[in-house]
Formats: C-alpha cells, structure tokens, sequence
C-alpha cells in the first residue's frame, strides 16, 4: 500500500496531535489528585479546583470578547490602525 501524501492525513489519526510530554503530565497530576484525595486533604484538592476554573472561566471570558468584538482579548494590546504611508 502506498504511503498517504502528508497533505490527504485526517486530523483524527494524526500522530503529532498530542505533545510527547502531555501524558505524562497529565499522568503525574492524576496521581497527585489521587494521592491528595486518600490522604482526604480537601483543602489542596480544592485549591487545584479553584485554579482550573478560574483558568477556566478566564478562557471563556476571552472567547466571549473575541467572538463579539473580533478583536485580541481581554488583556491583549489594542487593535493597531493601519499606517496612511
């Protein structure tokens, strides 16, 4: 079977979609959690909660502006006008 022209690959099956360096990040925060929530520490549990969602509600935020305005978002430097020269 031939190889597929890189220009023909569907997205979904695409190796590079991920970073190498993700899983187990993502691995090392589960454990963390997972150890946290044994230990019945709620008070890190919650603090890691709270972070995601502000980050969360930060994204959100900034996708709101972005879809109304069509301008950078919040926090991002003004629209530059063009140059008349």
């Amino acid at each position: 079977m031939p190889p597929i022209p890189r220009g023909k690959r569907s997205r979904s099956c695409a190796t590079e979609a991920v970073p190498v360096h993700v899983i187990p990040l993502l691995l090392l925060v589960l454990y963390v959690y997972a150890n946290e929530i044994e230990r019945r520490n709620w008070k890190v549990v919650f603090a890691g909660l709270a972070l995601f969602g502000m980050d969360w509600f930060n994204e959100i935020w900034n996708a709101l502006v972005f879809h109304f305005t069509q301008y950078a978002p919040s926090g991002a430097h003004p629209p530059i006008p063009p140059s008349c020269c």
